[in-house]
């Protein structure tokens, strides 16, 4: 699952999963709205959230501490990773015990080797 407001992030993060031909549905939100309900459904496991921290509206770090404290989504374990533009909110990610915390690189191969990496990783302990 991807949490990315911006158009040309998602298309990349989409065309790095798609190259690794994992038979799985990406779903994505462009924003927070619908995020706590699709993620509470006990319907929905997604292997792994990757979530923009910089969306409109609502904080992406905000939108994981609502999420922990419903027992919907706790129960659930999934792993949930942070991308940004910037190392700046490393630290606060840290604190409410997130997966991994990776800064968007600007080249677009290394971008879709950061996001391959992480997929693989979770994919593989999952």
């Amino acid at each position: 699952m991807l949490i990315e407001d911006d158009p040309d992030d998602v298309e990349i993060i989409t065309a790095a999963i798609d190259l690794l031909q994992i038979d799985s549905e990406l779903v994505v939100f462009r924003g927070p709205n619908g995020v706590r309900e699709y993620l509470t459904d006990p319907l929905v496991m997604p292997m792994l959230v990757i979530s923009d921290v910089n969306l409109p509206i609502t904080h992406g770090i905000d939108i994981y501490i609502d999420l922990q404290a419903h027992a919907g989504f706790a129960a659930k374990r999934i792993p949930y990773v942070f991308l940004s533009t910037s190392p700046q909110y490393s630290a606060r990610a840290s604190e409410v015990n997130e997966c991994g915390y990776f800064v968007k690189p600007r080249d677009y191969f290394d971008y879709v080797s950061i996001i391959q990496r992480i997929v693989l990783y979770w994919r593989a302990v999952a």
